[in-house]
């Protein structure tokens, strides 16, 4: 596993090319994405996020997911975070042309405060999209992920991040979180 910024660590072919096309098969539902500002009330942000998701639920034919994604997990020693369990559901990200995910952390929403760590792992190549990087906060200017099918990037849910808008194609990742006891 490598080390990008703020101990950001990335494990190239985490997914197989046939498996990540099965991600994206799963026969779940597409649902809308909304994200909420981070306060008590739950307030959807209609500019913060344009996208779907399918939730990937923990189950016999899907096991082999949440276990791999534990197994690696363990092997890069979680940032040195209490951690848990590898929450579930597992989301699949479709960001069609035009879909995009504004800066935000995936730890501001009171209902989140359990999350330490955040996956993303790459379901299809560059070459299926233009835009759509993960980028990461870094003053003067975001670091860009790698884009690699199969590539999984570990980061604290504290990192601020975006997915710049898709121009072209449709980008398809799956996210997940590793919870533990709240940051104190």
């Amino acid at each position: 596993m490598t080390e990008m910024i703020y101990g950001v660590k990335v494990k190239q072919g985490l997914f197989s090319a046939d498996e990540c096309a099965r991600l994206i098969a799963l026969d779940y539902a597409w649902e809308p994405s909304q994200v909420s500002d981070a306060g008590p009330t739950d307030v959807v942000n209609p500019t913060g996020k344009t996208a779907e998701y399918k939730l990937v639920p923990l189950e016999p034919a899907t096991e082999w997911i949440y276990r791999r994604l534990s197994q690696i997990l363990q092997a890069s020693g979680a940032f040195g975070f209490a951690v848990e369990e590898i929450s579930a559901p597992l989301k699949v990200q479709k960001y069609a042309q035009g879909g995009f995910h504004a800066w935000h952390t995936d730890i501001g929403n009171p209902k989140n405060t359990r999350r330490k760590i955040a996956i993303s792992a790459q379901l299809c190549g560059p070459g299926d999209y233009d835009g759509g990087e993960l980028q990461f906060f870094d003053h003067p200017d975001p670091v860009v992920g790698p884009k690699d099918q199969g590539c999984a990037i570990f980061y604290p849910a504290f990192l601020p991040h975006r997915v710049t808008e898709v121009t072209r194609g449709t980008r398809y990742a799956l996210t997940a979180w590793c919870l533990g006891p709240p940051f104190k």
